[in-house]
């Protein structure tokens, strides 16, 4: 069984499920089924999902969990996507 780049090391930090506490509705719903970025997401999550070896040798087993690096990744990817000129 592979692992998911969502499934992280206490080190790489742990995807924030409260998004949904903040909405009444799913965000999910609000974007189109034929929004573009909608195949490029399935496309970056394989990615991630193949990276998930790299991320366990580069992060250490103890200490302050940090940002999980796919988020950081996907983050990257809409800022050039949609020409973010900053990293803030």
């Amino acid at each position: 069984m592979t692992a998911s780049y969502m499934e992280p090391l206490i080190m790489r930090g742990k995807p924030d499920p409260r998004p949904s506490f903040f909405y009444a509705i799913d965000l999910e719903d609000r974007i189109h089924p034929d929004h573009p970025l909608r195949p490029i997401k399935a496309v970056v999550d394989a990615i991630l999902t193949e990276l998930v070896p790299l991320f366990d040798a580069a992060y250490a087993s103890t200490g302050r969990p940090g940002m999980p690096p796919g988020v950081l990744l996907k983050a990257l990817v809409l800022q050039c996507l949609y020409s973010v000129h900053s990293e803030r």
